[in-house]
């Protein structure tokens, strides 16, 4: 039973270690990209920090990444309640490697990503 606990306990560290959230906190960030987006302020925040955003997902794709940071914002359609909205991010990793992800934004709220390119030096 203590192992169990024990082991729990390491998970929950580790997720917390690197939680995407932090990255999009950052003051920098947040007024530099905040403005490039189509979003509100509360979305932007869960496409670009949250668990399921794009951070969140580089870290499933490029988990061996050792930084990553988002360098580019640009909008391809902008975001309305009716019609949704399609965004694409560039997030560069700490060996020089750029990948593209496309943002599809509901009209709901809800959003997906998608990674577009860029070479996965894991595979």
């Amino acid at each position: 039973m203590r192992t169990i606990r024990l082991i729990s306990f390491t998970i929950f560290l580790s997720a917390c270690a690197s939680h995407p959230d932090e990255h999009v906190m950052d003051r920098e960030f947040w007024t530099e990209f905040r403005s490039r987006s189509s979003v509100n302020g509360p979305l932007f925040k869960n496409i670009y920090g949250k668990e399921g955003g794009v951070i969140s997902h580089d870290l499933r794709v490029f988990p061996n990444a050792t930084e990553r940071k988002i360098i580019q914002i640009e909008v391809i359609k902008p975001f309305d309640i009716f019609q949704g909205g399609l965004e694409q991010c560039r997030v560069q990793h700490g060996n020089g490697l750029e990948v593209e992800y496309e943002v599809k934004l509901h009209g709901n709220g809800s959003y997906w990503v998608k990674w577009k390119g860029g070479r996965n030096p894991e595979m």
